[in-house]
């Protein structure tokens, strides 16, 4: 028996890990997601959990190591029911900060803004859909761009009370790395509101030189000075990120806007400037030196080194290129 890594790229991964463990072929494997924050449909994947419970039985009774990487920190409570079943989640928080400096293109904020805020959204969550929604109800939508691309009731389940859904569509606005120099901050509707996740969408406005505010999970700005990035308390009331309640995060989030669309935007601008280049440098020093990969992947990697080579040679995964040239350059230092 020996290691195996699956990517989530196959409908049925289960089937095939299953079928491996079934068969004696592997005595402990990597489920490799680090762009993701968990498992496909919350473990659910494509059949309401039925898989994922059978092979989590398996792993026991064959006393199989099932170690899986996500892109989020690995310390949340929400992962301890796991633990107990041979799963080791490994976190790689900064994962997408690598996934969005490889994509974004050269473009910088300037002090040239013609709006307050941008806001992007590809999938219709129910969480974007409530702040979407008050957005409207607060008048707030002629300060800002805003970005509806896609009108789901699936993944959506809030009844809209002020606006009325529609596609909503900006210039140039057709890829996740899209970015608006001319807007002073980015109000990042973030991929999820039900555990901690840091995408591509808080990593952009970073490396693009923008300010920004978080909207996600509860304190989702204030994680972020546990990478050493600053928050921006000259501007911005962080008292509503610690709020449990989404409601309550949300009307936070447009007293502030509310309080800032008074303000000249370029004053806004020189009062965060300092603390813009610092969580930009911050950012390009963790893309040179990453302290945020789980230890225990550095185990893993020099304990199946062939296995990771193999790999990246046959999937060609950027990602996977990234964290064995971050491993292998963190060993020699």
């Amino acid at each position: 028996m020996g290691f195996k890594i699956y990517p989530p790229i196959k409908i049925n991964i289960l089937d095939e890990i299953i079928s491996d463990i079934q068969n004696d072929l592997v005595s402990e494997f990597l489920f490799w997601s680090p762009i993701e924050h968990y498992f496909p449909g919350d473990g659910d994947f494509n059949d309401s959990g039925k898989s994922f419970n059978e092979l989590l039985k398996l792993i026991n009774e064959k006393n199989v190591n099932f170690f899986a990487l996500f892109g989020s920190p690995s310390e949340q409570s929400f992962y301890d029911k796991d633990r107990r079943n041979n799963i080791k989640i490994l976190g790689w928080p900064t994962s997408l900060l690598h996934y969005t400096e490889h994509y974004i293109k050269n473009n910088e904020s300037s002090n040239d803004f013609d709006k307050l805020f941008v806001c992007l959204n590809n999938r219709s969550h129910t969480h974007r859909s409530k702040l979407i929604d008050s957005l409207f109800k607060n008048g707030l939508f002629e300060f800002g761009k805003i970005s509806w691309r896609q009108v789901d009731r699936i993944l959506n389940s809030h009844v809209f009370e002020y606006w009325k859904e529609t596609k909503l569509e900006i210039e140039g606005d057709n890829d996740d790395f899209y970015f608006d120099s001319k807007c002073f901050l980015n109000l990042v509707s973030e991929s999820i509101s039900e555990r901690l996740f840091i995408s591509e969408k808080t990593f952009k406005p970073i490396l693009g030189k923008q300010a920004f505010l978080c909207y996600g999970f509860m304190n989702q700005n204030k994680h972020l000075k546990n990478y050493g990035f600053e928050l921006y308390e000259e501007i911005f009331d962080y008292e509503f990120d610690s709020y449990p309640l989404i409601g309550d995060r949300i009307s936070g989030i447009i007293k502030n806007l509310n309080n800032l669309k008074k303000h000249d935007f370029k004053d806004l601008y020189s009062l965060v400037k300092e603390k813009i280049e610092h969580n930009k440098n911050n950012a390009i020093s963790i893309l040179k030196n990453d302290e945020y990969i789980s230890s225990e992947m550095y185990n893993i990697f020099y304990k199946h080194k062939d296995v990771f080579f193999q790999f990246r040679n046959k999937n060609k995964d950027i990602m996977m290129d990234i964290i064995i040239d971050s491993i292998i350059k963190k060993n020699r230092s």
